[in-house]
This record gives C-alpha cells, structure tokens and sequence, in this order.
C-alpha cells in the first residue's frame, strides 16, 4: 500500500495538472523519486542523509510549474 504522503501528493498533482499522466510505482528502502517526462526533479535519497525527507506541500507542483514556464520561452 502506498503511504499517505504519497497518496496526498498524488491528489495535490491531479489538482494542480488535471491532465497530467501520474502514476505512483511502489519502491522499498526509503525510495521517493518525482520524474517529468523522465526527468528527476525530485529523490529523497540525493538529499544529504540527515535531511532526507518527503516532498513539502507544494514543493512538487512549484517545480512543475517553473519547469512548464521555463520551456514555454
């Protein structure tokens, strides 16, 4: 089963991109790993170990977004 953390970023996604294509692939070992059109752009493992974390809210939708409007110039 897959965490509330993650379930509650999956809902933050379909919200913010209503017609993105999300799926969540269930991984081990403390894992977390956002990728847009196969790009990382966030891993809870490159963060240093003592600050490994799941995403804030928002955090992943900001990058989206300033990914999306860096590309539309």
């Amino acid at each position: 089963k897959l965490s509330t953390q993650a379930s509650r970023l999956e809902e933050e996604l379909k919200d913010d991109f209503p017609d993105a294509k999300i799926n969540l692939i269930k991984g081990s070992g403390g894992t977390f790993i956002v990728e847009v059109d196969k790009k990382e752009i966030f891993s809870k493992l490159a963060l240093p170990k003592e600050k490994r974390r799941f995403p804030k809210d928002n955090e992943i939708s900001d990058k989206i977004k300033s990914l999306i409007t860096n590309e539309e110039f």
